[in-house]
C-alpha cells in the first residue's frame, strides 16, 4: 500500500526485486518491510553494516522475503557504481 495524493493506493511488485537504499533504519528499514511483503526479493543497500544486518534478519523473519543486502555509500560515484 502506498499513499498517493493523499488517498491509498494498492501496488504490487510480482515479479523482480525492490531496491532500498539507506535501509538501516528509519524510513528505509521501513520500506524495506513494506516492500518485502509485496516483492519476492529485496535488495538492502546502507553503509552502516551492522545495522543493516539487522534490519535483514528482521525482514527475513517477518516477511519470508528473500533478501539481499549490500554495504555501499551511493551518494558517492563509486558507491552508486559498487
Amino acid at each position: 500500500v502506498a499513499h498517493k495524493g493523499g488517498t491509498m493506493a494498492q501496488i504490487s511488485l510480482p515479479s523482480g526485486a525492490a531496491v532500498i537504499t539507506a535501509a538501516a533504519g528509519g524510513i528505509g528499514e521501513a520500506a524495506a518491510h513494506a516492500f518485502a511483503a509485496l516483492a519476492p526479493a529485496v535488495v538492502l543497500v546502507d553503509i552502516d553494516a551492522d545495522n543493516l544486518a539487522r534490519v535483514a534478519a528482521d525482514v527475513r523473519a517477518g516477511t519470508g522475503a528473500d533478501v539481499v543486502v549490500h554495504v555501499a555509500d551511493v551518494t558517492t560515484p563509486e558507491g552508486a557504481a559498487s
